[in-house]
C-alpha cells in the first residue's frame, strides 16, 4: 500500500526537523518513511525519475490514518512549494520550524565543516556565498548559509502557494525547545489525529564529524564516480539514498570535548545585525508574531 504526504514538515534546516521526523514517527496513526528525507521535490536528478519512484518511498505494510515527509530543503528552493502543490494539492498541511537565522548560518556552517564538505573560513564562506551558490544544486544545497535565513520570502512562498491557514509556522526557540509537547499536539490537531503520549525528549541528528571527509564527499558530490557506478550497480533509489545514508552514518562521531572547544567563537549578534535585522521586521509581520527571543541573541552552535 502506498500512500503519499498529506503534511509536509518543511523547514528550516538545522532547526529541529529530524527530532521532530523521530517523535512524530512514533504516533501509531502517522505513517513518515525512513528515508527522512526523499529530496523528490528539491533534487533535479530525483524529481525526473517520476512520481512513481516518489510513491515507492511511502510503501506500508500497514495502513496508516496520515502519510507525511520532512525535507527542510524543501523550504529553501524556491521552486519546491509549487512541486509540492502539482503533486501533493492544495489541501496538504505544511509545517515550518524557524530559529534564529544567524544561529542557524553558524550552525549549517560547523555542519559542514565537521563533515569535510567545507573548507573555507565562515567569514570567506559567507563573503563568497552568493557567487558560489549560483548555477549549482550541489553548491546551493550545502553552502547557503546566510541566504537560508532569509525566512520572508520563502514563508510568504507557501502562504502564497497553500494559503495561511494551511501553513503552521513554529518558533524553535519558543516553541520546539520550551514547549515541544505543546508543539506536537498542534501538529496532531490539524491533522485531526488524536493526541498520543510519545517521547519528546529524545535528541537527534547531534553534532557529529566525519572519520574520513573525502568519503563524505564521494557520497555527496553528484559528480563523483562512485556515486555514478552506484546508480548502475544499484537502479533503485529508495535503496541507494538508505544505503548512503547508512555509509554517512558510519562514517561520522559525535563530537567530544576537544572537538567542542577547538571551535571558532562567532559574533551571532553581528551576523544579525547585519544580514537580518529589516528581513526579521518583516518576518513578523507577515506570520503575526513578535521575534523577540532572536533579538536578544546569544550564542548557542549545535
Amino acid at each position: 500500500m502506498s500512500r503519499i504526504p498529506k503534511f509536509f514538515i518543511a523547514g528550516a534546516q538545522k532547526s529541529g526537523t529530524t527530532t521532530l521526523h523521530n517523535i512524530l514517527v512514533q504516533h501509531e496513526n502517522i505513517y513518515l518513511p525512513k528515508t527522512k528525507e526523499t529530496k523528490f521535490f528539491v533534487d533535479p536528478e530525483v524529481n525526473k525519475l517520476g512520481l512513481k519512484k516518489y510513491k515507492e518511498f511511502f510503501k506500508q505494510k500497514k495502513s496508516f490514518q496520515i502519510s507525511g515527509e520532512v525535507d527542510p530543503d524543501c523550504f529553501y528552493f524556491n521552486y519546491a512549494a509549487e512541486e509540492m502543490f502539482k503533486i501533493l494539492g492544495a489541501d496538504l498541511k505544511v509545517f515550518l520550524i524557524l530559529r534564529n537565522p544567524a544561529e542557524r548560518a553558524i550552525s549549517h556552517y560547523l555542519m559542514s565543516l565537521r563533515r569535510g564538505i567545507e573548507e573555507l573560513s565562515f567569514e570567506d564562506a559567507i563573503a563568497y556565498e552568493d557567487k558560489r551558490i549560483k548555477n549549482s544544486y550541489y553548491n546551493d544545497l550545502h553552502y547557503s548559509y546566510i541566504n537560508r535565513g532569509n525566512y520572508f520570502t520563502q514563508v510568504k512562498r507557501f502562504y502564497d502557494v497553500f494559503g495561511k491557514d494551511n501553513v503552521t509556522v513554529f518558533i524553535y526557540e519558543e516553541d520546539f525547545l520550551e514547549n515541544r509537547q505543546e508543539l506536537v499536539n498542534t501538529i496532531c490537531s490539524k491533522l485531526g489525529l488524536d493526541t498520543m503520549l510519545v517521547d519528546v525528549t529524545i535528541a537527534s541528528n547531534v553534532a557529529r564529524t566525519s572519520r574520513y571527509p573525502f568519503i563524505t564527499k564521494i557520497l555527496n558530490s553528484p559528480n563523483s564516480r562512485i556515486r555514478k557506478l552506484g546508480k548502475k550497480i544499484i537502479p533503485s533509489l529508495r535503496f541507494r539514498i538508505l544505503l548512503r545514508e547508512y555509509l554517512d552514518t558510519i562514517n561520522s562521531r559525535k563530537l567530544n570535548k576537544i572537538d567542542e572547544s577547538s571551535n571558532v567563537d562567532f559574533d551571532s549578534e553581528y551576523i544579525f545585525r547585519t544580514y537580518y535585522d529589516q528581513e526579521i521586521d518583516l518576518l513578523e509581520n507577515l506570520i503575526d508574531r513578535k521575534l523577540d527571543c532572536w533579538k536578544s541573541t546569544r550564542n548557542q552552535h549545535v
